[in-house]
């Protein structure tokens, strides 16, 4: 769905604009990953004030990309697959309550892969000289563990996840 639309803008764009410097592909792109970020929020939010759970769906989205931008992972294979998948992520975890020593012990395993093996996958994705990443691991590490003194299962819980996708596993391609 989500490949089909930005397939179609940057058809239309590039109709509109032939010279812009810009291919079409570029633009395709470029508006999936808007158009993606733009449904996981807005969908979220909408499932979250039916829930009651809005501030907790704000910290989750904000907070696990946040970690992403820093750590990087794994991505899914589709676009729309990435909307569906994260939406029910983060309204989920909006919707959970762990007591504080579940946290904390959470917050301290999403710690300790963050330290070991962040950042992954960005060597092709950022314009950051791979001799910085190790600001980058240090980072999202500090973000992690002032997890310690909030003790947010919302946080907690988004940590973990994104950490997850940082553990060597099966590599999912983007199509």
């Amino acid at each position: 769905m989500i490949d089909k639309i930005s397939s179609t803008l940057a058809s239309h764009i590039k109709k509109s604009v032939p010279d812009h410097h810009a291919t079409e592909e570029v633009l395709q792109f470029s508006l999936g990953i808007i158009l993606n970020a733009g449904f996981i929020i807005t969908l979220t939010l909408l499932i979250s004030i039916g829930t009651g759970h809005i501030i907790s769906a704000l910290i989750a989205l904000t907070g696990f990309a946040i970690l992403r931008q820093l750590t990087g992972g794994l991505h899914l294979q589709s676009g729309t697959w990435c909307v569906f998948v994260s939406t029910l992520l983060f309204t989920g975890i909006s919707l959970i309550s762990l007591p504080e020593g579940v946290t904390a012990i959470i917050t301290v395993l999403a710690l300790i892969v963050v330290a070991v093996m962040a950042p992954k996958g960005l060597e092709n994705q950022s314009r950051i000289d791979p001799k910085h990443f190790w600001k980058m691991k240090l980072a999202a590490s500090v973000i992690v563990a002032t997890n310690l003194i909030f003790q947010s299962t919302t946080l907690a819980l988004c940590f973990f996840v994104q950490v997850l996708l940082l553990i060597p596993g099966k590599e999912v391609e983007n199509s």
